[in-house]
């Protein structure tokens, strides 16, 4: 299939189960952009999403996904540019250094519960270009907002 975008957004949707990968699926290999955003997907929903290497933007706001993302599914989707996490309760990443999305060049992680640990996942991200967030990230543990305008949250 030449799909190249799929809005599933707002439909309750909390699992995705096979429908991209196995006999079963669909076969979605060149589609680019997916807009899961306003469903009820929590962390799992990265493993149903790993055959979609051509994926360059991935909206996860405002679905159920909770504590720590464990990177090795996520970094499947290698040729990923933006990735929107918003409106969540994501709080790191596992590992905390294994994020490997070279292409990233646009987060949202807005509206979650992250820390400065986050800084460590990011650090390797080297296109990087928008970062969002909530409040002030402190990078000199002084809750005194961060000199470098990367690390300023909005």
């Amino acid at each position: 299939m030449n799909l190249k975008e799929l809005s599933l957004e707002g439909n309750e949707i909390k699992s995705l189960g096979s429908i991209f990968h196995g006999k079963e699926g669909m076969k979605l290999n060149k589609l680019e952009v997916l807009n899961l955003r306003y469903n009820l997907f929590n962390n799992s929903i990265f493993s149903s999403l790993v055959e979609l290497s051509n994926l360059k933007s991935l909206d996860l706001s405002y679905n159920k996904l909770k504590g720590a993302i464990y990177t090795k599914d996520l970094n499947a989707l290698s040729n990923l540019e933006e990735l929107i996490l918003s409106d969540n309760e994501v709080n790191g990443f596992i590992p905390s250094q294994g994020l490997r999305l070279m292409n990233l060049k646009v987060v949202d992680l807005s509206g979650n519960d992250f820390n400065n640990s986050i800084l460590s996942s990011l650090a390797t991200l080297s296109n990087l270009k928008n970062l969002s967030g909530n409040g002030l990230i402190d990078m000199k543990g002084k809750n005194q907002p961060s000199p470098h305008p990367l690390f300023l949250f909005s």
